[in-house]
């Protein structure tokens, strides 16, 4: 048992960030939780506009820090700096990385710390995420992930066996690694991987932690030029490392290299087959109290 781990989130907020969206995942992250977070770092990339900054206002538990537009970054991605300067100002033993356009389930953080204080020797942890369209109002089915350290191993050379928004993490291992890696896209996958080769403990919960907004939009996103060669970046540098072989990598290639050559209905009909369908989930915890939360902050509430 590990009851005196403390558990904080790290996330970063740029110009393009929609100001709903990030006032609804903080709510959720911060006002709507079961159990409470014991820091939050978010890392402000460049000059945003006055409502986002009117939000991060409203939520004064938030730890802000700044960094420059990361213009000179790979394919101009500036997340992977954002997210490391977090990791180093976040005080706490787990980390929670948190997406600026998702619901939180009310018991994400509870789950969490249930989960590390349980495995003693547990280094990184998610759950399954639901997915949906950007107004959260169609549903498009669940994003599983395996369960067990092995499974996700076995996944982990494939795809990445973890849903990014739902995922926490050792801060001290996360560091000793070098953070995320500065890549173009999937940095997550590029320090997931890493974990992974040091063979360090990982899980995930069969719960569900977190809405997505995906669907069309998130499909146009991985469709274009800079994820198409982010995405190379990442495959490079889990060869590199030796998280994937060559026979791997160049299968990695070969597919992806034909995928992202396809028309977006093409894409979209490959990432459905991704998803797990059945009925529409009837827990929406966190969904509707985020809404309602932000309309009354429209109106000086």
């Amino acid at each position: 048992m590990n009851p005196t781990l403390t558990f904080g989130a790290i996330l970063s907020v740029y110009r393009k960030d929609e100001p709903r969206y990030l006032f609804e995942a903080l709510h959720s992250l911060l006002v709507s939780q079961s159990s409470p977070l014991d820091d939050v770092v978010c890392v402000v990339e460049g000059d945003i506009s006055k409502d986002l900054a009117n939000v991060l206002d409203y939520f004064p538990l938030i730890r802000l820090a700044y960094i420059p537009r990361q213009d000179k970054a790979p394919l101009g991605f500036g997340l992977p700096a954002a997210l490391n300067l977090a990791l180093q100002e976040i005080s706490t033993d787990v980390v929670l990385k948190v997406d600026t356009d998702d619901i939180n389930h009310v018991h994400r953080v509870r789950w969490t710390r249930e989960a590390f204080e349980s495995i003693s020797n547990l280094a990184i942890h998610g759950g399954q995420v639901q997915e949906w369209d950007s107004h959260l109002d169609v549903w498009f089915g669940e994003r599983r992930v395996p369960t067990e350290h092995e499974q996700i191993l076995q996944r982990g050379v494939w795809r990445n066996p973890f849903n990014g928004p739902s995922v926490a993490f050792r801060r001290k291992e996360a560091l000793a690694l070098g953070g995320f890696p500065i890549v173009g896209a999937n940095e997550d996958y590029a320090l997931w991987g890493l974990f992974l080769m040091q063979g360090l403990r990982a899980t995930n919960s069969l719960n569900t932690y977190v809405h997505m907004r995906g669907g069309d939009s998130l499909v146009l996103r991985r469709s274009g030029r800079r994820y198409k060669y982010g995405e190379l970046q990442t495959l490079n540098f889990l060869k590199e490392h030796g998280f994937l072989n060559s026979v791997q990598w160049a299968i990695h290639v070969a597919t992806k290299g034909v995928i992202r050559q396809l028309p977006p209905w093409g894409n979209k009909y490959i990432y459905s087959k991704l998803r797990k369908r059945g009925s529409v989930p009837e827990d929406r915890e966190g969904m509707n109290e985020a809404n309602e939360a932000y309309e009354k902050f429209q109106h000086g509430g």
